[in-house]
């Protein structure tokens, strides 16, 4: 929910698909908001989160610029075995002036996503999104906010 008057967005819930599990595809439910910071520029990057935690990758939380492995590689148990435990985040782009509004290719450039969740898994490595750069050389090129 965009408070407007307060430039804050709370409650961002969704899911993130696993194209690799399928058919049928695994859906990770989002369903923490951990994380909301100003862009300098008036927008908003908001993260949601599959566990109440923002520790994603190895080097700690959820850096765009991680390598990809899992939290607590290599000592941790693997995501993937029983009793693993991996975590997935959606990071998106909230312009409080214009929130349906399409988005700047710079604006396009701060959206992230990252699944080390047991199906986003390639071995140690997690399955990343974002600009520059991600763990299977895929990037986001859009996207879209619409009004409940």
């Amino acid at each position: 929910m965009l408070n407007s008057s307060t430039q804050t967005v709370s409650g961002l819930a969704g899911s993130l698909t696993e194209s690799m599990t399928g058919p049928p595809m695994v859906t990770v439910p989002l369903s923490y908001q951990l994380s909301s910071v100003s862009d300098g520029q008036g927008g908003l990057r908001v993260s949601s989160f599959a566990l109440n935690t923002t520790q994603v990758f190895a080097e700690g939380g959820f850096a765009a610029d991680s390598e990809g492995f899992y939290f607590g590689w290599p000592s941790a148990r693997h995501p993937g075995a029983p009793g693993g435990v991996g975590n997935a985040f959606v990071t998106i782009y909230v312009n409080p002036a214009n929130p349906t509004g399409a988005l700047t290719q710079a604006q396009i450039n701060q959206l992230a996503y990252g699944d080390c969740y047991p199906g986003g898994m390639m071995g140690d490595t997690c399955m990343t999104g974002y600009w520059g750069r991600g763990t299977m050389g895929g990037y986001p090129v859009a996207q879209t906010i619409t009004r409940p």
